[in-house]
């Protein structure tokens, strides 16, 4: 009894009349009828704090007297160990949470796994490469079909991502081509992307060429392995003969259902400029005047989402969204027009390379805001030298 006396008239003490003074190490619990005692290693061999009540034990033992009996004091007694009870718990599960964290990012920066994986064909993700890892990349887009006739373009973009740090990536591409097309145009026309003005608009054109080198970088600014979003800013020069470019944009990454769930979504605006041949009539127009070899500068502003699903172990399924603004002048002066894309993608991860596959039609809901471009407005889809009927993107990456 006098046990359950002590246990009770403690526990009301400390919330009411008193509180409790232990030694420098000691920490008391009182989970009714019994008291719990966490000690640090370093006094173990030290004798036993003693602890001392304070206005409690007497007050409490008083009360017993003038009551003679316990069963006004245990409401007190309840609502105490309830409140040490829920405050375990939730320590309990802090520190879980905690831990699985920590044993997560141990496990991430530790382990020389692909942390670059592009599980998707069009947008990036917030993951980054391993400190002082290095990691091939190939990726091989292939655009098919316009209004008319043939067309075929084949780009090609190789190299390297090295990890500076577990956050900041830097990499190196080389990117080229290889195109045909024969009279695809709406008119009728040999023409469309890295087709020269001056190709004979009756023949077929076939090129092989090198176009740029580009110098991707990203910076991991929360990680969603971490934190509950992930977000991460990039930027990629790009410098070549014939066409010269600045990418630059965010990302935003979520995971779900211990991340077999993927969620990423990205704004890139990007500013390109292109040498023209002179030629004598106009593209796309042929009753207007050519004009003379020129650089001539676009802007575009686009926005792509990506969902995809690990449904067996190493391999994932989604679906991914493209919208494509263009703008005439290098600064988004005026609006050109607005396509859209939508298309399954699959990818594999494994232990020694990954891959992944994305498909991606044009939808019939594109928009033509200038002249220009409802010149090459087709059955509401944008041609020209700016799209095709359908894109599919491969890439390879292996880590060492």
């Amino acid at each position: 009894m006098k046990d359950d006396v002590d246990d009770v008239a403690t526990s009301c003490g400390k919330r009411d009349a008193g509180r409790v003074v232990a030694g420098p190490s000691l920490s008391v619990q009182i989970l009714r009828p019994v008291a719990v005692a966490v000690v640090k290693p370093a006094v173990l061999q030290q004798p036993r704090p003693q602890v001392r009540i304070q206005g409690a034990h007497s007050s409490a033992h008083a009360s017993m007297r003038r009551i003679g009996t316990l069963r006004q004091l245990e409401p007190c007694a309840n609502a105490t160990k309830r409140g040490a009870l829920r405050s375990f718990a939730e320590r309990s599960r802090a520190s879980a949470v905690a831990a699985a964290r920590a044993a997560f990012l141990v496990a991430v920066v530790a382990t020389p796994s692909q942390a670059d994986e592009r599980i998707f064909g069009y947008v990036f993700t917030t993951d980054s490469m391993p400190q002082d890892k290095w990691e091939v990349q190939n990726w091989l887009r292939v655009r098919l079909h316009q209004s008319h006739g043939d067309y075929q373009l084949y780009q090609l973009a190789n190299g390297a991502n090295y990890g500076v740090s577990s956050d900041f990536q830097l990499g190196i591409f080389i990117n080229s081509h290889h195109v045909t097309a024969d009279r695809n145009s709406i008119q009728g026309r040999t023409s469309g992307a890295y087709v020269p003005d001056n190709a004979a608009p009756d023949r077929t054109y076939s090129s092989v060429r090198f176009d740029s080198v580009s110098l991707p970088s990203k910076y991991r600014l929360m990680s969603p392995y971490i934190d509950d979003v992930g977000v991460a800013i990039f930027a990629e020069p790009s410098i070549g003969s014939r066409e010269n470019g600045l990418a630059y944009g965010v990302i935003v990454q979520s995971n779900f259902l211990d991340d077999t769930l993927v969620f990423a979504a990205n704004v890139v605006a990007t500013h390109v400029w292109k040498y023209r041949n002179a030629s004598t009539v106009a593209v796309y127009d042929p009753s207007a005047p050519g004009g003379p070899a020129r650089w001539d500068g676009g802007s575009y502003l686009d926005f792509t989402f990506g969902a995809s699903y690990r449904f067996v172990e190493n391999w994932f399924a989604g679906l991914e969204f493209r919208n494509r603004n263009q703008f005439s002048g290098a600064s988004f002066q005026h609006a050109g027009y607005s396509a859209f894309f939508l298309g399954p993608n699959l990818h594999y991860g494994g232990r020694r390379f990954w891959a992944t596959l994305t498909v991606l039609p044009q939808l019939p809901f594109a928009a033509a805001h200038s002249a220009d471009q409802r010149n090459v407005l087709d059955n509401n889809r944008i041609f020209g030298s700016e799209h095709e009927k359908l894109e599919v993107r491969l890439g390879v990456g292996i880590p060492f």
